[in-house]
C-alpha cells in the first residue's frame, strides 16, 4: 500500500510537471473566438463554439505560482475582466494548476471567487454525451465552489469526475514518447459540464480541448500551446426543463 507520504510525494511531481512547457506571454485574456452578442439578448438555445479561450502565462511563470483565475461570460460569449469577480457578469472560472480547473459564480459560499457578490450560480459534470443530456439538473445538485471540476480518474493524479485526463508518463494516451507525456485529454465524448448561470439560467458545456487551435488529439502534445480552453454550450433560460437547440 502507498503511505500518504508517496502520494503527497507524487502529487508534487504532478504539479511540477504539469503542462511544463510554457509559451510566454502577457497576463491580458485574450478575446475567444465567437460571434458578438446583441444589446439586451442572450444567445438562448443555440449551439454556440469558443475557441482559444485563455492566455499565455506570464514569462517565468513557475507551477506553484498563485495565478489569477479568469473568467468567462457564457450569457454575453466574451471572457470577464477581473474587477467584475464580484457581480453577475461572468458564470465560468478557470484555476488552479494551470487553470485548469473551472468552477460556478455563486455570492454565497466564501470558497467561491464571486463571494459576498450577487452570483447564484454552480456546477456539475456528468458521465454522458453532451447531446444525450436534455433533462436540466435539480438545482440541490449544483455545487457552489470554485476549482471544482477538473482531473479525471481515469489519469493520474484525478480528483474524481472530470473532463480531462492527465497522461503522466505518456502511456495512457500516447505511446510513451517524450512528446506525449504529460499531456492533457479532454474527454470530447461521455462528459457533459452543466453550469447555472449567476444569473439563474443554465448551460450544458462539451470540452473540446486545452490546446491552442489544436481539437484532434492526436496532435496534442507536451508542448503545443496551453491553457487555451475551447468549447460548445448551450443555454436554456431560468425555469426551463430542458435544453433544447432551435
Amino acid at each position: 500500500m502507498i503511505t500518504i507520504h508517496v502520494r503527497h510525494a507524487f502529487k508534487w511531481v504532478f504539479i511540477l510537471s504539469l503542462f511544463s512547457s510554457l509559451s510566454p506571454g502577457c497576463s491580458k485574456v485574450e478575446e475567444p473566438e465567437t460571434e458578438p452578442v446583441e444589446a439586451g439578448s442572450a444567445p438562448y438555445n443555440k449551439l454556440i463554439t469558443v475557441s482559444n479561450f485563455g492566455e499565455a502565462l506570464p514569462a517565468g511563470s513557475e507551477p506553484l505560482d498563485n495565478l489569477s483565475p479568469i473568467y468567462f461570460s457564457l450569457e454575453n460569449k466574451t471572457a470577464a475582466p477581473v474587477e467584475y469577480r464580484k457581480t453577475n457578469r461572468w458564470d465560468l472560472s478557470f484555476s488552479s494548476t494551470y487553470r485548469s480547473f473551472m468552477g460556478g459564480n455563486n455570492g454565497t459560499d466564501k470558497n467561491n471567487f464571486g463571494a459576498d457578490g450577487p452570483g447564484k450560480g454552480g456546477i456539475l459534470i456528468l458521465e454522458k454525451n453532451f447531446d444525450e443530456v436534455i433533462d436540466i439538473p435539480a438545482d440541490d445538485l449544483f455545487k457552489s465552489g470554485s476549482a471544482l471540476i477538473g482531473t479525471d480518474d481515469a489519469g493520474a493524479f484525478g480528483q474524481g469526475l472530470g473532463y480531462y485526463i492527465y497522461d503522466f508518463d505518456g502511456r495512457i494516451q500516447g505511446d510513451g514518447s517524450y512528446d506525449k507525456q504529460h499531456v492533457a485529454y479532454v474527454f470530447q465524448s461521455n462528459r457533459t459540464i452543466v453550469v447555472r448561470t449567476a444569473k439563474g439560467n443554465y448551460a450544458k458545456i462539451k470540452m473540446l480541448s486545452i490546446y491552442k487551435d489544436l481539437l484532434d488529439p492526436a496532435t496534442w502534445k507536451r508542448d503545443s500551446p496551453h491553457p487555451f480552453f475551447s468549447f460548445q454550450y448551450v443555454l436554456a433560460v431560468a425555469g426551463s426543463k430542458k435544453f433544447e437547440i432551435k
